[in-house]
């Protein structure tokens, strides 16, 4: 209700800062929410081969759900290696400006989340890695001013329809993530959201990046801000 006050223009102010330190809608830390950075390179592994057969070398998915298993995978995958980007940045990013300066080896985008209320902090830059590229080739549409990455999402919707765009595949990804765990035997069943978490988490158990370092390249709002 104070949400749709505030879109309205009835109320002034945001609810984060409205509720701050009030205890109301708390829930449990998320922090065990992630993926070390060996399991992370087992999936991409998994990811490369692009081969799911079990001993007696008999394919366990129908082509149709291996094309969908293996593309939700590498769209985990991406986010993770990314800098940690959301669902909804990745189905939303563009090819803009800045990738075609840097001659496709960088990305730039803003995070959907944060961009109303900063739009500086809400910047992320990320580097087109080997293992990003590879991604891309298999499922990226081709590279052309304003298109999006990805034929996922189309460019003419709603925000309405963007969402749920972002919702059906949010349950795409649990679905085939947890097919993928049980395979390679983990005992996680990743969600989308975890490809965020490990990122921070990873970078920062390393102990070799400084925190602000982290904070800026996931595009948090503040220093103070890592999930």
């Amino acid at each position: 209700i104070v949400n749709i006050c505030i879109d309205r223009g009835l109320v002034v102010g945001s609810t984060k800062e409205m509720f701050k330190d009030t205890g109301y809608n708390k829930s449990c830390s998320r922090k065990h929410e992630f993926l070390d950075a060996s399991s992370m390179k087992q999936l991409y592994a998994f990811w490369e081969r692009d081969e799911a057969k079990d001993e007696n070398g008999k394919e366990l998915f129908l082509p149709r759900e291996k094309r969908a298993v293996f593309r939700d995978l590498a769209l985990f995958l991406f986010m993770y290696l990314g800098d940690g980007h959301n669902l909804a940045d990745t189905l939303r990013m563009t090819y803009d400006e800045w990738y075609s300066s840097t001659r496709g080896k960088q990305f730039r985008f803003y995070r959907h989340k944060t961009r109303d209320r900063n739009e500086d902090a809400s910047e992320v830059i990320f580097p087109i890695t080997p293992e990003l590229k590879k991604i891309m080739d298999k499922y990226a549409n081709e590279p052309k001013l304003g298109r999006r990455l990805f034929p996922i999402m189309s460019q003419f919707i709603t925000a309405k329809q963007e969402l749920g765009v972002i919702q059906r595949y949010n349950k795409y990804i649990r679905k085939h993530m947890a097919k993928v765990a049980k395979l390679l035997d983990m005992e996680q069943e990743p969600t989308a959201t975890w490809a965020r978490h490990s990122f921070a988490t990873n970078l920062n158990n390393s102990g070799m990046v400084p925190y602000k370092y982290i904070s800026d390249s996931m595009g948090h709002s503040s220093s103070n801000d890592i999930t």
